[in-house]
């Protein structure tokens, strides 16, 4: 052994290291700038987390020798532990007639059971137990507990034997789920995270070093054709390994789980449809990474530089991970998230919590983020100068002949304003619905913006032509028609399917709140802003993506997308036929301006009906006109109607004859 060969061997493998600056980005400056921010990022969070469960409101159910108090009376013979209780001000006393009742249906989240004679047993020194009766289950009974923990501490002074007693009436699935369902959740998200990338690299990036991917590249067989099959190859790898992990897992926890020295049973346990589920969340998120390694992997002109360029994407995969890890967090609030909602989908099915729409809602976004990187690493590979690159290319290459966006993108672009608007609109609603509202609309506008800057080099093409005068006509009659063609389809549905959704009373009371702003405010936030800002992204970036020989096809797919995204089902027909007669109109005219106009219309009549006209209302519904049954009025609100839209298509398709020559 010769140590100055072996220092001199180290000197040039340091040297050698340090000379590639992915490696130092990654080992050195992302950690120094990444960690920071990372604490920073959970401590914020925490900090947000503990302002909100101290501003919650905690109903709970306090009982003295079996008789329910209305309010913490100083009175009672435990008025003093009353007056304890009292300091925790979320405690809010109710006095439901069932208090059994009201705690299994979540009314009330604890009953508190004291002692008549508590002080008396106090000052004897008698061995005395208030009970807390509760779901642990529930992310805020741990909250309950502590209140009144707190209170016996003070009470009994640190001398007298009073206890806190615990009756946990959750089944021992939901207690396992409480216990293990957050860490859970992240650990498999994390196995199918890491199962799927090494098999990626060394498919693609492996190859290259190996020299075995040109042949391959050489063959018969399609790019398409080659990325699909190195894809399913690395998913099959990583939907075995996830299926054993989970299996593994469960047997594992249920294993220590009853090895716990606890005073009731708990496990983990699932049925065939939440295990279904949560393997298929599972299976998505591998396919998402089985994408991306393969897309990084085509990027990387090396095995070792494809493991550099994870470096990034794994520091922003684990963080939104770990956004699951607080008690209290929830599928509903993170249904949007990536990764997060995952590991919040095993957590809230293991405790039975989760709502069927957030699960679709995490179903539908992982599987189109996974086709959208399936997407992107299909046209890396259509790339030479990618998959042969020797310098710097660039991953994302607009191309400068394209005149409308590609459809892919398109709808895209729709799903990512849809996503935005679904997860902040409760919260600005909750603020107050002009909030909600320009917060979606300014989403819409800049998808639309961005898809068509982003895609194309067609400047602003997405407004089209310059439209005639008779166009614009045409936009007024088309909105005119199409709101009282709608308002009868409205009143029909309403006699035939009696009821309302609990999203449509919503959508009332947040029309009321915007109204109360006065006719201008009002006539800005529902009529002008949609008019502009989804016309501009569904009439004019989506349906030009599907080109002039896919007309109807662009027409069908925006008017279905502008429906869906009002997301109130009895909104979603009347607002795709709307969207199928602004489509026809985009298309018949070549301009955006009519259908801005015709939205505009349509919506400001809304507004000016239940504000400046409240006679108007009437005029589109039953009773309208006097001496008129509800059938006739109907009869001739369609037929008016159908002047309307007549009138509409006739100024649309109007040929002006050309002026004569002179001479």
């Amino acid at each position: 052994m010769n140590p100055s060969v072996i220092l001199a061997i180290l000197r040039r493998e340091l040297r050698d290291v340090l000379r590639d600056r992915r490696t130092l980005i990654t080992n050195f400056v992302m950690p120094i700038v990444f960690y920071p921010l990372l604490m920073i990022g959970m401590a914020t969070l925490g900090k947000a987390e503990r302002d909100r469960l101290d501003s919650t409101t905690l109903p709970v159910v306090v009982r003295e020798e079996g008789r329910v108090l209305a309010a913490f009376d100083p009175a009672s013979p435990s008025g003093g532990f009353a007056a304890r209780l009292a300091e925790d001000k979320r405690l809010v006393p109710t006095s439901p007639a069932d208090p059994d009742a009201a705690l299994k249906s979540g009314d009330v989240l604890a009953i508190i059971d004291v002692p008549g004679d508590l002080a008396k047993r106090v000052r004897e020194g008698v061995a005395t137990d208030v009970a807390v009766t509760l779901f642990t289950s529930d992310p805020l009974s741990g909250e309950v507990s502590d209140a009144v923990e707190r209170a016996v501490t003070a009470y009994r002074g640190g001398i007298a034997p009073l206890n806190r007693k615990v009756v946990d009436l959750s089944p021992p699935n939901e207690r396992g789920a409480a216990i293990l369902g957050g860490i859970l959740g992240i650990i498999l998200v994390t196995f199918a995270l890491s199962a799927t990338l090494l098999p990626a690299i060394d498919l693609v990036a492996g190859e290259k070093e190996r020299g075995t991917l040109e042949a391959l590249l050489i063959s018969p067989a399609s790019r398409t054709d080659i990325v699909l099959g190195k894809f399913l190859t690395v998913l099959v790898v990583a939907t075995a390994s996830t299926a054993v992990s989970l299996g593994s897992l469960a047997f594992s926890m249920n294993s220590m789980l009853s090895g716990l020295d606890t005073a009731v049973p708990v496990e983990i346990s699932m049925t065939p449809l939440q295990f279904a589920s949560i393997f298929l969340a599972l299976v998505l998120v591998a396919s998402l990474f089985a994408a991306l390694g393969l897309a990084v992997s085509a990027f990387a002109r090396s095995f070792k530089e494809a493991q550099t360029w994870l470096g990034p994407l794994m520091f922003v995969s684990f963080p939104l991970c770990f956004l699951a890890m607080p008690q209290t967090a929830t599928l509903h609030a993170f249904a949007c998230v990536p990764l997060t909602n995952v590991a919040l989908l095993v957590k809230d099915m293991l405790r039975g919590q989760a709502q069927a729409f957030d699960v679709a809602l995490v179903i539908v976004e992982m599987s189109v983020l996974a086709a959208v990187a399936l997407a992107w690493t299909i046209s890396l590979f259509r790339r030479e100068d990618v998959i042969f690159r020797e310098g710097g290319v660039p991953l994302f290459r607009r191309d400068e002949t394209r005149r409308t966006p590609p459809a892919t993108a398109a709808l895209l672009a729709v799903f990512a304003a849809f996503v935005v608007g679904l997860q902040a609109g409760p919260k600005l609603l909750a603020w107050h619905p002009a909030a909600a509202i320009v917060g979606s609309q300014v989403a819409f506008f800049l998808a639309g913006v961005v898809l068509w800057k982003a895609t194309t080099a067609s400047g602003i093409g997405w407004i089209g032509s310059k439209p005639a005068a008779r166009h614009v006509g045409a936009g007024v009659c088309i909105g005119l028609g199409g709101l009282l063609f709608n308002a009868q389809m409205h009143a029909l549905r309403s006699a035939w399917f009696p009821g309302s959704s609990g999203l449509e009373d919503v959508l009332s009371k947040a029309l009321e709140s915007v109204v109360s702003l006065g006719v201008p405010m009002a006539f800005l936030l529902i009529a002008v802003l949609p008019g502009i800002a989804e016309e501009t992204l569904f009439r004019g970036s989506v349906q030009p993506a599907f080109g002039t020989r896919r007309r109807w096809v662009g027409i069908v797919v925006s008017a279905v997308a502008f429906g869906v995204i009002h997301i109130v089902p009895e909104q979603i027909l009347s607002a795709t036929i709307l969207g199928l007669l602004l489509g026809w109109l985009r298309a018949s005219t070549g301009s955006l301006i009519p259908c801005m106009v015709a939205h505009v219309v349509n919506n400001g009549l809304t507004v000016l009906a239940a504000t400046a006209a409240p006679g108007l209302a009437p005029a589109v519904g039953e009773g309208a006109f006097p001496g008129l049954s509800g059938a006739t009025t109907r009869a001739v609100c369609l037929a008016v109607s159908a002047v309307l839209l007549a009138a509409g298509v006739g100024l649309a398709r109007a040929r002006v004859a050309p002026a004569p020559r002179d001479g």
